[in-house]
Formats: C-alpha cells, sequence, structure tokens
C-alpha cells in the first residue's frame, strides 16, 4: 500500500513539473563569483575570460545545467541575449588595464528565456609580460577568399612611419615589426583600405528588387554588410533615397555616387553590436595601431556599394559566371518607317508573369533615327526617372515599383517614341545593346530571365492589316496601326459603355503602314469598343479609357 502512494506521489510530481516546464517563462538563476581575477600570460601577452569563470553557480527551474546556453560581453555594448557564437569569451590585453572590468554573464535555457547579472573582476601582470610583435610580419588582406585587386592603402598617423617598415600591393599590406621604431607609448598609425573605380561593376535593377523588399519588411537582408552596401548616399539609413541614387547610377545619369566610394571595408575582428541594425554605432573602416596594440592587424571585408546579391566582379583571375538565366522575350512589332516619321512602338514582354523590374539598353543608329521619347504602358509608376540617354543613340531603362507593384505582361510595358531620318524597317534600326545594362527581367520570386529582342513579322505586302488598339488602358488617345495594300479611306467607330456610338471619323491615306490616333480626351472612364473599316477589311475591339 505504501509503495502504492509513493508511486501516486512520484508520478503526481513529476506531471506538475512536465505541466509547469511546458509553459515554462522563468530564466535561469546566476549567482556571480566574487573578487574574480584573471593572470595575463602567453607569447602575446592575452588572458580569455569565459562566463562560467565568473559564476559560482548556475540553474534552471526545467533545462539541466548542461543544457544552458552561457554568455558574456562587456557591460553597456550590447542590448538582449548575446546571439554571435563570439560572445562565448572575452579576450582582455595590457591595454585594457588592471580594472575592475565590469560586464554582463547571461544564460538562456532551453526554452528560450534569458537571464543575466551585471559582476567584475580584475587583471593582474605578476610576470611584467609584454607583447611583442610575432610574427615579425602581421599582414591585412581584403577579402582573403577573393582576391579584390587594384587597392589602395592609406598609412598616417602621429608620427609617419618609414616606407621601408611596410610592404603594399594590389590585395594586402604587410607591417614589420621595426615600424614602430621611434615611435613613443602613445603613438600610433591608422591602415585605410580603399578602392574607387568602375562603380556600376555589380549593380543592377535586381539589388533594387532586393533593397525595396528589405526597406518593405517583406525580406530584410540576412547580413550587416548588405545594408552597408544598400546605403548609397552614406547616412546610415537604407531608404529609397538610396534607390534614386542607384537608380541614376545604373541608367549613366550618375557617373560615380555623389558620397560614396565603390567600395568600403570593415576590418574582419569588428563585431556588430546590433548586426540587425548595422549603423546603430560608427562602422569601423580603419585600424588604429601601435606598440600599445596586442592583437594582430586584422583582414578586412571587401563590400562593394550597391551589389547587395554579391556579384561583383572581384579581378581578372575570377571564374567566368556561368549563365544560368532562364529566357524571355521582349516583343516589339516590326514596321516600315519614313523619313521625317515619328512611331510610338509598344513594346511587350511575352510569357512572364508576376514582374516586378526589368532594366535594358536599346541602341539606334543617330544617321538612321532616333529615340525621343518613352510613354508609360503597363509598368507601375513608370516615369521620367526610369531611363536616360548617356549618348546619343543609346537609351537606357531601368524599372522597379517602390511598393513592388506587378506589371501586367498582357499589356505593353512602354512605348518607344522613334523618329526616323531614313527609310526601311524597324528591326533595321533598333537592337538591344548590352554594353553597360545586361539585358534583364525579375519575379516575385527572385528568378532572374535574360531578356531577347523579338520583332513581330510586318504584314505581308499586298495585304491590307488592322492590328490591336494600344495604349489599353488608355488615357486621352489610343492608336490602331492599319496597313494599306493600296491608297483609301480608313474609318473608325467608337462607342460608349453604353453601346452608342460617341465619336465616328474617316481619313485617306496612301498604300503603307500607318498608326491611327484616335482621340478621347473628355470622354469618362470605362470599357469602350471600336470598329475599323479600311477597305474590305473591317476589325474591332475593346480598350478602356482611364
Amino acid at each position: 500500500m505504501k509503495n502504492s502512494l509513493l508511486i501516486c506521489l512520484i508520478v503526481l510530481v513529476a506531471s506538475g513539473l512536465s505541466a509547469q516546464c511546458g509553459n515554462d517563462q522563468t530564466p535561469p538563476v546566476l549567482v556571480p563569483a566574487f573578487n574574480s581575477v584573471a593572470t595575463l600570460s602567453g607569447p602575446k601577452c592575452t588572458v580569455v575570460i569565459k562566463p562560467e569563470q565568473l559564476l559560482q553557480s548556475v540553474s534552471d527551474n526545467c533545462s539541466p545545467t548542461a543544457a544552458l546556453t552561457l554568455r558574456v560581453r562587456r557591460a553597456g555594448t550590447g542590448s538582449g541575449f548575446p546571439l554571435l557564437p563570439s560572445g562565448a569569451q572575452l579576450t582582455f590585453t595590457p591595454t585594457d588595464g588592471p580594472g575592475p572590468h565590469f560586464v554582463e554573464v547571461w544564460a538562456r535555457d532551453t526554452m528560450g528565456n534569458a537571464g543575466f547579472i551585471f559582476t567584475s573582476f580584475t587583471i593582474e601582470n605578476p610576470g611584467g609580460c609584454s607583447f611583442n610583435l610575432l610574427p615579425d610580419t602581421l599582414r591585412a588582406n581584403v577579402g582573403v577568399a577573393s582576391g579584390l585587386e587594384d587597392m589602395q592603402w592609406i598609412v598616417d598617423g602621429t608620427l609617419s612611419p618609414d616606407p621601408g617598415a611596410y610592404l603594399i600591393s594590389d590585395s594586402y599590406i604587410a607591417l614589420f615589426s621595426d615600424i614602430f621604431s621611434g615611435f613613443g607609448p602613445s603613438d600610433h598609425i591608422t591602415i585605410t583600405p580603399a578602392k574607387d573605380v568602375d562603380p556600376l561593376n555589380g549593380v543592377s535593377t535586381f539589388d533594387l528588387v532586393l533593397t525595396t523588399q528589405a526597406i518593405l519588411g517583406w525580406k530584410p537582408f540576412n547580413n550587416p554588410y548588405k545594408y552597408i552596401a544598400a546605403d548609397a548616399d552614406r547616412n546610415g539609413r537604407v531608404t529609397v533615397g538610396d534607390l534614386l541614387d542607384f537608380r541614376k547610377l545604373i541608367l549613366g545619369i550618375y557617373t560615380e555616387l555623389p558620397d560614396n566610394p565603390a567600395w568600403r571595408f570593415v576590418p574582419e575582428d569588428y563585431i556588430f553590436p546590433k548586426p540587425d541594425q548595422p549603423f546603430f554605432e560608427p562602422i569601423p573602416e580603419s585600424v588604429t595601431f601601435g606598440p600599445g596594440r596586442s592583437t594582430p592587424l586584422p583582414n578586412f571585408i571587401p563590400i562593394k556599394v550597391g551589389d547587395v546579391n554579391s556579384t561583383a566582379i572581384l579581378n581578372s583571375f575570377s571564374d567566368p559566371v556561368v549563365d544560368d538565366r532562364s529566357l524571355a522575350k521582349l516583343e516589339i512589332p516590326d514596321m516600315l518607317l519614313k523619313p521625317g516619321q515619328t512611331l510610338r512602338v509598344p513594346v511587350y514582354l511575352a510569357d512572364f508573369a508576376n514582374l516586378v523590374g526589368l532594366q535594358c539598353a536599346f541602341r539606334v543608329d543617330p544617321a538612321r533615327a532616333a529615340i525621343s521619347g518613352v510613354l508609360p504602358g503597363a509598368l507601375p509608376g513608370f516615369s521620367d526617372a526610369n531611363f536616360f540617354q548617356p549618348e546619343p543613340g543609346l537609351l537606357t531603362l531601368s524599372w522597379s515599383s517602390l511598393e513592388l507593384e506587378q506589371a501586367d505582361t498582357r499589356e505593353p510595358l512602354f512605348f518607344l517614341e522613334i523618329n526616323a531620318l531614313q527609310a526601311g524597317s524597324l528591326r533595321e534600326f533598333l537592337n538591344l545593346n548590352s554594353g553597360r545594362l545586361q539585358a534583364e527581367a525579375y519575379d516575385l520570386e527572385d528568378h532572374i530571365a535574360k531578356l531577347e529582342l523579338q520583332y513581330r513579322s510586318l504584314p505581308a505586302p499586298g495585304l491590307t492589316t488592322i492590328q490591336d488598339a494600344y495604349p489599353n488602358p488608355a488615357t486621352g488617345q489610343f492608336f490602331v496601326p492599319v496597313q494599306l495594300a493600296e491608297p483609301g479611306v480608313v474609318a473608325v467607330a467608337l462607342f460608349g459603355p453604353d453601346g452608342r456610338r460617341v465619336s465616328f471619323w474617316e481619313q485617306s491615306f496612301a498604300a503603307g503602314i500607318h498608326q491611327l490616333e484616335v482621340p478621347c480626351a473628355g470622354l469618362a472612364s470605362g470599357l469602350y469598343s471600336y470598329r475599323v473599316f479600311a477597305g474590305t477589311a473591317v476589325a474591332q475591339g475593346k480598350v478602356v479609357l482611364r
């Protein structure tokens, strides 16, 4: 009987603990060790402090002690449980002094509850050890695995070091031990890497799409260096203003960013207090080094400004980029041009869903034609800020919605205005140019498609044909392409949403291709139908007026 009662009690207690731990919100309890002392030692005269050294005990109501995660950091240098593994220990040197040194010691249980205490310790140096430059050469690389070329290194400080005391190459700097000859204990030198060439390297409209996702909170960047890359104006924030600056660089309005070099560099040993808020404190971009510094010169992490998806070419030895992009086609109807004629050319994107961004460049022979403008179509928010002509005959175009709105690719994306100086077909005059921009389109799932230009064939000579109206939806007017086999009269009737005819006009044309302009200014918004008569050919369709 007694055994049965004992078993019941054990089961009840275990059940209660299980229920308690299933909803555990109690943090671990830490008890500090008192009068903690650490001793400097070793060839670099350092001491490593781990959190368990500063605790008398640590326990939790549910998690076993061995399952607790311990972290330590200097007091006041962060908030919340230190997530980075580097918080598992701290390193102190003679330059830190004897102390006392105040730190936070944290513990987190398996349910994610975290607690901490403030404590302190002192440093002793009974052997009088001091840091010596070991080995004789301290070398700092930029991008150890990347081999970034064409580096500049700026060396300055309280005393100018002898140029023979350091060695500079295009990817690293080596400091020799006698660089400190003549330096006093408070003297120092500062090492600053720099590179400011080819600012467009690695920068595309896809970077704008990714940055927009981060700004909107859809897909925040997963490391602090991407935020630094996205900060075009170097003001410590990533905003729409940065998107506008990068777009000007892509289009060729800017040849370089006004407030930022092409590359920035962060010492590899720098730990961001808040990795998701990298601008929380000023970011170091150089290293100050002197007789009192007790850690080797660190490597630097290179950051290509504007390149948030790491596509920049680092050096002449880089492996060729594997082009694994899918293929999409920009479609343009071929047209016959006559000297002095101006055509509005619709540009379509075939078989591409969820379009959120694109870039391309068009080239025409300036002796034969000119691109006089770009008119909006189905791209949300498209304006004059989305295209530019950096030189005669070249038009650059970059579009992505600031709210990541998708474009309806069933309609023309935009319209090119072409002024003909010579006679010929449009395919002879206009093509894509890949010299400055890769012709690309991007969808909502971050897929990249390579764009190729495809012309819709001209109607066969000798036939009268009527094509669909554009733009659709339309504002103010729309156009209907018509090819006449012989001179004749073309008539257009427009019918309102109630089926009543609201306008009718007719005009005589010579044989050839014509863009009929149908005025609709002053008409109410809604769905209209139209009917076109050209010789024996009749066509009808619908158009939305805004």
